[in-house]
């Protein structure tokens, strides 16, 4: 599979099957809080950093929405890249909300009587890692998260797919930049799969790297 570029546009769009399918949407975001959609779910993070796709492991540890506004949380965690550990403070912000105009039904309609209303939220994203350590950056880009509300208007995550072979949720497309260097590198990473992937994913059912990155730290990869 050839690889070619991938920016956050092009994943997006991809995502989007036809425009007239869905639409800008509203939701009351003092009501909602995205720990429900970022943390709760127990799925680990998946990632990869440069050209050559060194694993990247992402750790969400907090999250908190902003006493001040509502589309902004306060979120800390940890990276690791081959045996570094590093911490990381940041933010994540909603940039936009979108809504499918017929929800998914599910398997044999097995979610019909459930969702009342389903969509996407667009983020983005500055996680900034200790300057004391070495080898530390800052983490920035822009995210997809799914959603759904059930029939009790409860925000829930978007799983109403996740028999499908390429069913994914939380990703993110992004970079990370040197303090040190500037040098800028692709960071991405999601759950179930990991966006813009390339030739890395070459699983079917499921996420699984490919053994020409075994180097990068995948060869022990588990699921």
């Amino acid at each position: 599979m050839a690889q070619k570029w991938c920016g956050f546009e092009d994943f997006f769009d991809d995502k989007i099957v036809s425009t007239d399918d869905i639409f800008k949407s509203k939701l009351n975001l003092a009501a909602i809080d995205l720990n429900v959609l970022v943390m709760k779910h127990k799925n680990a993070y998946l990632g990869f950093i440069g050209e050559h796709k060194q694993r990247l492991h992402i750790d969400l540890i907090k999250m908190s929405k902003s006493a001040e506004n509502d589309s902004v949380y306060i979120m800390e965690g940890k990276t690791k890249v081959k045996q570094n550990t590093r911490a990381f403070k940041g933010v994540l912000h909603i940039d936009q909300i979108y809504e499918y105009k017929q929800p998914a039904r599910g398997l044999e309609d097995d979610m019909a009587s459930i969702v009342k209303r389903q969509g996407l939220i667009v983020v983005s994203y500055r996680f900034e890692e200790n300057r004391a350590e070495t080898a530390t950056g800052i983490f920035e880009g822009k995210g997809l998260i799914s959603w759904y509300i059930n029939k009790k208007g409860v925000l829930c995550y978007d799983d109403i797919e996740d028999f499908s072979d390429s069913y994914d949720n939380n990703q993110f497309v992004g970079t990370w930049t040197s303090y040190k260097t500037g040098v800028k590198k692709i960071a991405n990473w999601g759950q179930y799969r990991i966006p813009c992937a390339g030739d890395l994913d070459w699983g079917a059912a499921e996420f699984s790297p490919n053994p020409k990155y075994d180097n990068y730290s995948w060869k022990d990869y588990e699921p």
